[in-house]
């Protein structure tokens, strides 16, 4: 076989397993805007609320810009119904290409929150910090000739009544 031909066919390879990649996204983006559209029907409708109730109470600034929210909201929401995840991912495509910018910062606030939320869901480290090893190598004092914690501070001040 040539290399030509090699490189033709991982061509062709890794082609059909973008495109079903690509299907199987397309797919849950389906499923998941149908909920999404859901949920944010819900939000308009507890957002225009309270918007009544702030216009209810003389704020009506508030009440307008509340009001605002609720009609975005709810244009969101019935673009998500309508809209299949083909549809969603072109969409999106789109609109990285006009605003590389605004979807690299997307991008950045994306990771922050999916770095805080790996974060949080890490199991605390033991009392103590760690192998054991810590305190025998350095007869239970930290950095800085402070004690680890739960151990006693064995060095006192002259006078001291511990």
């Amino acid at each position: 076989m040539e290399t030509a031909e090699i490189t033709q066919r991982g061509r062709e390879t890794a082609a059909g397993g973008a495109r079903q990649a690509r299907a199987r996204m397309a797919e849950t983006l389906t499923r998941r805007s149908g909920e999404a559209a859901e949920a944010s029907r819900g939000m308009a409708d507890d957002v225009g609320a309270v918007g009544e109730e702030l216009r209810r109470r003389g704020r009506d600034r508030a009440a307008d810009m509340a009001d605002a929210t609720a009609a975005r909201v709810e244009r969101l929401g019935r673009y998500l119904e309508r809209s299949d995840g083909t549809t969603l991912m072109d969409d999106a495509t789109r609109y990285g290409r006009h605003h590389p910018a605004m979807t690299a910062m997307a991008g950045f606030v994306v990771g922050l929150a999916a770095a805080r939320f790996v974060k949080a869901g890490e199991q605390p480290h033991r009392a103590g910090g760690g192998s054991g090893t810590e305190g025998a190598q350095t007869g239970g004092a930290r950095p800085g000739g402070l004690p680890a914690p739960g151990q006693r501070d064995d060095i006192r001040p002259a006078g001291s009544p511990l």
